[in-house]
């Protein structure tokens, strides 16, 4: 479950290397294949297709998706944590806490005047829409949805916090990775700089302004 939720798709082998690589025993694929099947057979959240064992989130197009995600990952390196933080994702509504995910909370908090229980919530939804790659203005819609209103100012602050954060978050398309860490940024401690590689300079501005990113949120 934790390595669906980190990578939404991965391969049988990758899976048992894996937990061989973290576990004192090992595992074979028949062993493998016992306990996936009893799982499935329990609705647990992924399914066995071929060699893949897939999440089902991609079922609400007959995983249709999962050949074009295997492809955007290619070649990339794949994000292994220790076992420790690895486990934590098996619990679907986990997001690793960064300095990013702590400058969006404090400025809903304080802001937006969120409660403990709806920014949670809230927070959770943003982070599913970013690990799919939602688009910026279906990011802005939960805040809709959550019967936020944002004034012009707010907006422009979020969209620059939600641009940071979805470049600090781990993708399914980059094998658990953030788009910050391939692109071969060191990792920040602190403030984020709100100078993204993820996002052009000279970039249609996310937030939907119709300026430049230079010229908008990436002041």
């Amino acid at each position: 479950m934790a390595a669906i939720n980190l990578y939404g798709v991965i391969a049988k082998d990758d899976l048992l290397k894996i937990f061989n690589m973290q576990n004192r025993l090992a595992l074979n694929e028949e062993e493998l294949d016992l306990v996936l099947l009893r799982q499935i057979a329990q609705e647990c959240g992924y399914v066995l297709l071929g060699t893949e064992i897939a999440s089902e989130a991609f079922s609400y197009n007959q995983y249709r998706d999962i050949p074009d995600l295997l492809a955007r990952g290619g070649n990339k390196p794949r994000y292994i944590p220790t076992k420790t933080e690895f486990l934590k994702y098996a619990n679907s509504d986990y997001y690793e806490p960064t300095a990013y995910t702590q400058e969006l909370e404090q400025y809903l908090r304080t802001s937006c005047h969120l409660d403990t229980q709806r920014l949670s919530e809230l927070m959770i939804e943003l982070h599913y829409a970013i690990v799919l790659e939602a688009p910026m203005q279906r990011l802005l819609n939960l805040f809709v949805e959550y019967g936020i209103e944002l004034s012009a100012g707010e907006l422009h602050t979020i969209s620059k916090l939600l641009v940071e954060l979805s470049n600090h978050t781990r993708l399914w398309s980059n094998n658990g990775h953030t788009p910050s860490e391939l692109a071969g940024r060191p990792p920040v401690v602190g403030r984020a700089d709100h100078k993204s590689k993820k996002i052009g300079r000279n970039d249609p501005c996310p937030c939907g302004s119709g300026k430049k990113y230079k010229r908008c949120c990436g002041r």
